[in-house]
């Protein structure tokens, strides 16, 4: 029976993975996401690399937690897990998009052959796009105090002019 998976191509490190817990923010349907088993990173570097495209990770999904929205409103996904396997001579990325739902068998890993160590835990978290966004709304008093501090000049040297 073919061993559900989604395979995600992405520059982070196998440390950076690890010490998230996981890989996200993906876009994903979410009923397509949440059937997955297997979480397979498979390696973005320059084209042409050696090591581009091939899959360097494979992790039993443990959870799978929303993580914000793309600028487009999609649902963006964490996938969480609970071990991890270096696959070996598995074979190479050659599709488009960053994320694709398939099976081990189709990426041409045997699970049998895998051998899982239990992840250790997070130690860093990922924000949220919207926790990454520092951009707060201001009025137009704090808007000029902020920019008399940052220019060195008085606020009311700041002229705003809002156009809409």
């Amino acid at each position: 029976m073919p061993h559900s998976a989604i395979a995600v191509f992405t520059s982070k490190t196998f440390e950076t993975l690890l010490a998230h817990g996981g890989s996200g923010p993906w876009v994903g349907a979410e009923q397509r996401v949440q059937q997955q088993e297997f979480l397979v990173c498979v390696r973005k570097e320059r084209p042409g690399a050696e090591s581009h495209g091939g899959a360097f990770l494979v992790g039993k999904i443990s959870a799978v937690r929303k993580h914000g929205f793309d600028r487009r409103g999609q649902q963006r996904w964490f996938f969480a897990i609970s071990e991890f396997a270096i696959p070996s001579g598995s074979g190479r990325w050659e599709w488009r998009n960053p994320v694709r739902y398939t099976t081990l068998e189709e990426l041409g890993i045997e699970l049998r052959k895998l051998k899982f160590k239990p992840a250790p835990p997070a130690t860093q978290t990922i924000p949220t796009p919207d926790a990454i966004s520092s951009v707060k709304p201001l009025t137009i008093a704090e808007a000029k105090a902020g920019l008399a501090a940052k220019f060195g000049v008085s606020p009311d040297a700041i002229d705003i002019h809002i156009k809409g």
